[in-house]
């Protein structure tokens, strides 16, 4: 799931990732935004895992959750979603 809320101060959009995996054990995101190094998410009190990410506007941002360091999924409620190298397919942030 994503959230988007522009950002006054310095033009960018501020995108809150949050992703329901309650039996996870952790979850991180790995996009374009961060050369695809996972980033760790935090788990909410609601067991939701959620990560926020300042982006530049009007671009599209590919990326994916890692459950449990190794169960790379995506974002059935992203933007959109696009073919990887690999033969799946990554989710698509649009800002």
């Amino acid at each position: 799931m994503l959230d988007k809320k522009r950002v006054k101060r310095n033009g960018r959009v501020r995108v809150t990732f949050r992703h329901p995996a309650r039996e996870a054990r952790t979850v991180h995101i790995a996009g374009q935004f961060s050369d695809w190094k996972p980033v760790r998410m935090r788990r909410g009190s609601d067991g939701v895992w959620q990560a926020v990410v300042e982006l530049e506007p009007n671009r599209a941002y590919e990326f994916r959750y890692v459950m449990n360091e190794d169960e790379w999924v995506n974002d059935a409620a992203a933007d959109r979603q696009v073919p990887n190298p690999f033969g799946g397919e990554n989710s698509v942030a649009l800002t």
